[in-house]
C-alpha cells in the first residue's frame, strides 16, 4: 500500500479550501455553476459545470489559468480564493484597496484613450464629411462635420450589447456613476504656467 506524501495532503487541503471559497463566492452572487462557466469563458477558459462541481468539492485540481479567470470574472483577487482564515484582515483590505486603485487608473487611461480615438475620428470626418451623416439645424451645418460626429456619438459611445452589461445592484451602479464622474475629472492636466524667470 502506497503512502501519500505531505505535498499531496497539502494539495488536497488547498483544493478543498479553494473549492469551498469558490462555492461561497458563487452562491453569494446567486450564480449557478453553468452561469459561472459562461462568465469564465469570457476570459478564454473553458470549464463546464461538472468541472466546476469537482473543483468546488476539491476532487479536481484547479490550474493557475483557470483560477485567474475565476477570480477575474468574480471581481476577486486570486488571494481571496486561496487565503486561509489566519490571514490578517488589514492585509486583505490593503490588497483589495490597492487592486481597486490600480483598476481605476487603468480605467482612466482607457477612458482617455477612447476620447483620443473619438477626436481622431472627428478629424477624419472633418477631412471627409461624406463619411458620417451631418447634423443639420434649419438647413445649416451644426458646427463642423467632426463636431457634429462628436456631439452625436460621445454621449452614447460605445454601444454595448445587453449580454456584456455588468450585472450589478443599484447601489453598485450608483457607485460606478460616481466613480465615472471622478475618473473623467483631471484626466487632462492643466497647461503649465510659463516660468517668469525665463
Amino acid at each position: 500500500m502506497q503512502q501519500r506524501g505531505a505535498a499531496e495532503v497539502g494539495s488536497d487541503e488547498f483544493g478543498r479550501a479553494f473549492g469551498d471559497t469558490l462555492r461561497r463566492a458563487r452562491e453569494e452572487r446567486r450564480w449557478s455553476q453553468r452561469r459561472l462557466a459562461e462568465e469564465i469563458a469570457r476570459y478564454g477558459v473553458k470549464l463546464d459545470a461538472s468541472a466546476i462541481t469537482r473543483i468546488e468539492r476539491g476532487t479536481r485540481e484547479v490550474k493557475l489559468r483557470e483560477a485567474n479567470a475565476i477570480a477575474r470574472c468574480m471581481h476577486l483577487l486570486l488571494d481571496d480564493l486561496v487565503e486561509s482564515p489566519e490571514h490578517d484582515p488589514y492585509d486583505r483590505f490593503m490588497r483589495t484597496h490597492i487592486a481597486a486603485i490600480e483598476c481605476a487608473m487603468r480605467a482612466r487611461a482607457q477612458l482617455a484613450e477612447m476620447v483620443q480615438f473619438l477626436l481622431r475620428a472627428s478629424k477624419i470626418v472633418d477631412a471627409y464629411p461624406y463619411l458620417a451623416p451631418i447634423n443639420v439645424v434649419d438647413g445649416q451645418l451644426d458646427g463642423t462635420a467632426g463636431e457634429a460626429f462628436l456631439s452625436r456619438h460621445a454621449p452614447d459611445f460605445p454601444e454595448v450589447e445587453p449580454e456584456v452589461m455588468l450585472d450589478v445592484t443599484p447601489r453598485v451602479r450608483d457607485l460606478l456613476n460616481q466613480v465615472a464622474v471622478a475618473a473623467s475629472q483631471d484626466i487632462v492636466g492643466s497647461p503649465e504656467e510659463p516660468d517668469a524667470a525665463t
